[in-house]
């Protein structure tokens, strides 16, 4: 089975980087290796909620919510093969981030 180009989705997630930036979201974006494979992961924060998304080379990604003060209020996961695939799961994530923004 494809996965996903990791440098796709990170570019993916630096083209909302103003987006993100003008709705008072702090994010990081981390690309490295874990024990079963290369993953890239985001943290984002605004004083809504906190979203972690963590999405592995073969392509399962896996998006945490947590509206503040610190419960869990959604789980999302995704299987992501091409661009549309990564759009439309940074689109949820902005949408989870503020409500108002256009994702």
């Amino acid at each position: 089975m494809a996965g996903i180009d990791l440098r796709l989705f990170s570019a993916a997630v630096h083209a909302r980087a103003d987006e993100w930036k003008n709705a008072g979201a702090r994010w990081s974006l981390t690309v490295g290796s874990e024990r079963d494979g290369s993953v890239a992961s985001i943290d984002c924060e605004t004083g809504r909620a906190l979203v972690r998304l963590v999405v592995k080379a073969d392509g399962d990604a896996e998006m945490k919510v947590v509206a503040q003060p610190g419960r869990l209020t959604s789980l999302y996961y995704y299987r992501l093969a091409t661009a549309d695939d990564v759009t439309t799961c940074l689109n949820e994530l902005t949408r989870q981030l503020d409500p108002g923004l256009r994702g």
